[in-house]
This record gives C-alpha cells, sequence and structure tokens, in this order.
C-alpha cells in the first residue's frame, strides 16, 4: 500500500461540516467544464469517499520549510471544499468568485482557504489539462508559496498540526475545566453550518454557532457574501452572539454592512477593517471566545 492509499483510508474527520452531497460522475464532469480544468485523479479518489469536509487531525497540516503569515514551518489544510452547491458550504465550484473577490492569480482552482489564505491547484504552468501543482496564497500579503509538485505530493506529504495555544491565550487554556475548547469550537462551526443547534445546546455554543456561521461566510466569499447568503434573523443574531462575546465593533461593522446591502463596492471596502478587527488567523474571535469560556464556564457546558 503506498501513502497516499494510507492516508486516503483515514483522511477524512467524521464532522459534517462542510460536506457536499456524494459526488456523482456527472456533477465530477460538470465541475470540469465549469472550471475549465482536468481536477486531479488523486482529488477525485479523496472526494469519491467523501465530498469536502474536515480533514482528519492527523493530516491538517503541511509542512513548509519557508515561514508563512500562519507559522513559521507549516500551513493548516483543515477543510477541503467538495463540489456542489450546499448552502452556506464553499465549494471548488466557488472558484472564480473567491478569485476575484481576493485579488487573486488567474488559472487556479481553490481547495482550502478562509479568505485571508488559500491552498490551490495551480495550472499556470501545466496548463488547464495538465497536472497541476499545489501553492499556498496569502491574500492579506499577496504573496505565495509552491507547496508541492502535484496534489497527490501534497497529500503525501500531510501531517499532524503539533503547534500549541498563541501566547494571548496561553493562560486561558491552563485554566482548569477548559480543555474542550477545541471540541466546542468544531460544534459550533457544524451547527452554524447546519444552520441550528440541537435542543439543549449550552446557550454558549448556541452562540458561537451563530456568529461562526456568518463569520465563515465572510471568510470565504467577503462581507458582502455574507450578507447576501444569510437571512436577515441570522445575521441578527450573529450580531448579538458578537456583543455576548464582547466584539461590539465587529457587530457594527456587520450591521454597517447590511445598511448598504445594496452597494457592493461599500461592502468590498470593508473587508480590510473585517481583518483589522479579527487580526492574523482571526486572533481577536478565538481569544474572545476563550475568555468568555474561562469567565462563564457553565455557559458552554464546562465544569
Amino acid at each position: 500500500m503506498t501513502r497516499f492509499d494510507q492516508i486516503k483510508a483515514s483522511f477524512w474527520s467524521d464532522s459534517p461540516h462542510g460536506r457536499q452531497p456524494p459526488l456523482t460522475h456527472q456533477a465530477a464532469r460538470d465541475a470540469e467544464c465549469a472550471l475549465g480544468v482536468k481536477l486531479p485523479a488523486a482529488l477525485l479518489e479523496l472526494l469519491w469517499i467523501q465530498n469536502g469536509g474536515v480533514v482528519a487531525d492527523e493530516w491538517c497540516s503541511y509542512p513548509t520549510s519557508d515561514p508563512t503569515s500562519w507559522a513559521e514551518d507549516h500551513v493548516p489544510f483543515e477543510c477541503v471544499m467538495g463540489i456542489g452547491r450546499v448552502e452556506a458550504n464553499l465549494s471548488l465550484l466557488d472558484t472564480p468568485y473567491l478569485v476575484g473577490e481576493w485579488d487573486l492569480p488567474a488559472h487556479i482552482v481553490l481547495l482550502a482557504g478562509d479568505g485571508h489564505s488559500w491552498i490551490a491547484l495551480d495550472y499556470r504552468a501545466s496548463g488547464p489539462r495538465g497536472e497541476p501543482s499545489v501553492t499556498w496564497f496569502d491574500a492579506d500579503t499577496q504573496t505565495e508559496l509552491p507547496l508541492a509538485p502535484d496534489f497527490r505530493s501534497f497529500v503525501e506529504g500531510l501531517t499532524r498540526d503539533a503547534t500549541s495555544p498563541t501566547d494571548e491565550v496561553e493562560e486561558v487554556w491552563r485554566r482548569p475545566g477548559l480543555d474542550e475548547l477545541d471540541s466546542i469550537w468544531n460544534h459550533a462551526a457544524d451547527y452554524g453550518a447546519d444552520g441550528e443547534a440541537p435542543e439543549g445546546t449550552p446557550p454558549g455554543i448556541v452562540q458561537l454557532s451563530y456568529l461562526l456561521r456568518v463569520h465563515n461566510s465572510a471568510m470565504g466569499g467577503g462581507l458582502g457574501f455574507a450578507v447576501e447568503a444569510n437571512e436577515p434573523y441570522r445575521l441578527k443574531r450573529a450580531m448579538d452572539a458578537m456583543r455576548y462575546f464582547g466584539l461590539a465593533e465587529l457587530a457594527e461593522l456587520i450591521a454597517d454592512v447590511i445598511e448598504h446591502d445594496l452597494d457592493g463596492d461599500h461592502a468590498e471596502s470593508r473587508n480590510d477593517d473585517l481583518k483589522a478587527l479579527l487580526g492574523p488567523r482571526d486572533e481577536a474571535l478565538t481569544t474572545a471566545f476563550r475568555v468568555k469560556a474561562a469567565d462563564s464556564p457553565a455557559d458552554f457546558g464546562l465544569r
């Protein structure tokens, strides 16, 4: 068994977040036609098993020899886009829109990312029918880093992310009862993508799910996309959740974009404000969550 086959067997996590309906041959052909490229066979092998979603912890990081805005020695590969049109889930088919929204190069197909940075199939050298390389693109700094000569090699190089929490929140992580924060965050993200948290979910997790639904939409497609893709009641819930976590400025930013919801240029002009409020790797958001969980553990089902 090759290393690719070994990784393929345990590549996907159990999380439903980010999944598209099971892939069909017709959907794969339609995607290649829409994107104007031949997708790598190795990528399709993974998508036949599960059509996008969260990558298992063992394979959610790719080591790098050069530093990036993400880390000194690796980039994340935590969630892979599938092929489909499930609401609130990004898809390979969203590439043309996202490339334009985030001012990325032409002739690429996005695989994973959050708006600040992306991992993509890079067809600039291979041409649309060739075997693309895999490249990291930083939308904030307009830089890029070649990762692997082809997608199969990229998968074979994946490893577990062994990084520790950031210095700003290390003290919070050490407090008793907060070892479940990763799990809480992931559940909230799943509930946000699904639309509703199950009955009986602790209120803090419910609030986080409201916030993450709109946040993840904005990270994928920009503020204009987030306002367009989410119903007014979801936007209101998200803004209330932002205030619950002490992120009033973020709520005011969303309110401003809603007020100008027919002005796409205004929404685009405020994307930089969003990045400034969230900080590198969305640290303002993650810190607010961890501090709230430390201050009000019962709201998150913590002891």
